[in-house]
């Protein structure tokens, strides 16, 4: 089941079940975009993503994310990392 994991720093709730959650909701709303982009570690720490998903991202490796989320890349195959 999802768990809400506050993120303090844009004043809002969200629940993150996992990477592919974390970049669905990267993709909809400006606030987070705006947010990971000024300060991406304490985005990604307080959404509480794994030191290997935090390392993908850090890296912009898509070819890592796609293996990482398998079946689920599809998903989120049209979200642009910052």
């Amino acid at each position: 089941s999802a768990r809400v994991r506050p993120v303090s720093a844009l004043g809002k709730r969200m629940a993150y079940r996992d990477l592919e959650q974390f970049l669905r909701n990267l993709s909809m709303h400006s606030h987070l975009r705006q947010a990971f982009a000024k300060d991406p570690e304490s985005v990604m720490s307080e959404a509480r993503l794994s030191d290997q998903e935090k390392a993908l991202l850090r890296a912009k490796d898509t070819a890592g994310i796609k293996k990482y989320l398998g079946d689920s890349y599809l998903a989120a195959a049209s979200i642009h990392l910052v």
